[in-house]
């Protein structure tokens, strides 16, 4: 029996964890806990649960808990590498963390000075492997379907909507989040290395602020505002947000509808290169202001290409694979509705389920791994402040 133990109660445990409870059933894992530094949100997410979870109210009380058999992280990013600290100071269980696993170059070394055995029981939740297109590419680039992979064009767009919600947040503060180089853009530069199973060496970047810039006009959060603002808050799920948030305010002071227009530190618009320890080449741009949320990934190797053009609206989207021979093939990927295109059902069952699931058994994310999806947001981070290139070798031993 797996005895979890949840620190963190907004909305990512809530719909990763907590919701599912009500249709899956897992034998062998139970939530023995939650906490949370707002004792409003861990009441609420614990109300949610079919069956009675205590609520901790401080996180030493929690770690020295030794039935806790696993402790899954999912606060804000700053704060993770101190909650594993204190974990694996005070307790042997596992820790999986929610990505991004760190967020800064102290924090990278902070980690990596912790003894191999504590490291060993550090996983990353890097979900994006789980979705069906994903490991299906790693599939295909594994069994050498165009050779050695040479050169990779991944160009991600956010729509408008989604993107919008980052700035709501305390991701709009690049100390935080490390901005969506780290936050959102890990989850991509993690498949970068899982796909190519490589380590990146060194990352050139540009960033700008060019949509969500500054309006002093503007209230600091939307229930404030008098301002006729198309991108006034209107969440799809007002009862969950109102009571998760706005009526927790009074005991943190966290704002959910903070204004997209102030208090912004983040990019944007990014565009980067990363060179890779086998010497691949990558370029990748990303926006979060389109109209629809698409992506395109091109991957050139010594016998072809891999290419897909990805929108998440369609019912399935195709791996298109074209050989120098002149032969071709496409795999048609069907689309779900599931949360996170089903990858979040498939972390449940990896992290819960007493059964070995094929074929993607060994994608959860070991904590260099995490290390690495973070640093090359890290380095292009730096790399954009100071107009050079940044050399990952800088923070971590590759």
């Amino acid at each position: 029996m797996k005895y979890v133990f949840i620190i963190g109660a907004g909305n990512r445990a809530y719909e990763l964890l907590i919701k599912p409870l009500e249709t899956e059933k897992y034998s062998g894992m139970k939530i023995i806990g939650i906490y949370d530094k707002n004792i409003h949100r861990a009441k609420l997410l614990a109300s949610y649960a079919p069956y009675k979870i205590p609520v901790y109210k401080n996180l030493e009380e929690a770690v020295h808990n030794e039935s806790i058999s696993m402790f899954l992280i999912m606060t804000p990013d700053y704060t993770h590498v101190p909650i594993i600290n204190e974990i694996l100071k005070n307790s042997n269980a596992k820790v999986i963390c929610e990505k991004p696993i760190c967020i800064s170059e102290d924090q990278v070394i902070d980690l990596l000075s912790l003894p191999q055995m504590q490291q060993k029981r550090i996983n990353v939740l890097l979900n994006s492997r789980f979705m069906p297109i994903n490991y299906t590419i790693k599939k295909l680039l594994d069994e050498k379907i165009i050779g050695t992979p040479l050169s990779v064009s991944y160009n991600w767009n956010i729509d408008l909507s989604h993107g919008v919600e980052y700035l709501r947040r305390w991701h709009s503060d690049i100390t935080k989040s490390g901005g969506m180089l780290v936050h959102k853009s890990c989850h991509h530069f993690d498949l970068l290395n899982w796909w190519l199973s490589d380590v990146p060496e060194k990352v050139f970047a540009y960033g700008n602020q060019l949509f969500y810039y500054s309006k002093t006009e503007c209230a600091d959060y939307c229930r404030k505002c008098s301002e006729k603002c198309k991108f006034r808050m209107n969440s799809i799920n007002k009862d969950l947000i109102n009571d998760m948030y706005f009526q927790a305010e009074k005991y943190d002071g966290y704002i959910r509808d903070k204004c997209i227009f102030k208090n912004n530190t983040i990019y944007d618009t990014i565009c980067l290169q990363i060179k890779y320890k086998k010497q691949e080449l990558v370029s990748y741009t990303f926006n979060m202001y389109a109209s629809e949320t698409v992506w395109s990934l091109n991957i050139v190797g010594t016998k072809g290409k891999i290419s897909i053009d990805y929108n998440l609206q369609k019912d399935s989207n195709a791996i298109n694979i074209k050989l120098l021979t002149g032969k071709e093939r496409k795999i048609m990927i069907q689309g779900n509705k599931l949360k996170h295109e089903g990858a979040d059902l498939e972390i449940r069952k990896k992290l819960f389920s007493d059964s070995i699931i094929q074929p993607k058994e060994k994608i959860l994310g070991s904590m260099k791994e995490g290390i690495l999806a973070s640093a090359i947001g890290i380095g292009a981070n730096k790399s954009i402040k100071r107009g050079e290139e940044y050399e990952i070798s800088q923070i971590i031993n590759l």
